[in-house]
């Protein structure tokens, strides 16, 4: 789990680096490319990110 302020610093770089995952996740040696794709696409449509960590709940 990555704070917020981690997952900010990663969608700032990932901007700077024009959207590069590897060049992003190479730099600050976090997050995967699965999390990084999920806060860009959070930041896409919210122009933010949550500042909780939430829970995904399962449905049986």
């Amino acid at each position: 789990m990555f704070s917020h302020e981690e997952r900010i610093k990663a969608i700032q770089l990932f901007l700077k680096y024009d959207c590069s995952y590897a060049t992003t996740i190479h730099e600050l040696g976090y997050p995967s490319v699965g999390a990084l794709r999920k806060w860009y696409k959070e930041y896409l449509i919210s122009g933010e990110l949550h500042s909780e960590h939430r829970k995904k709940h399962k449905v049986f």
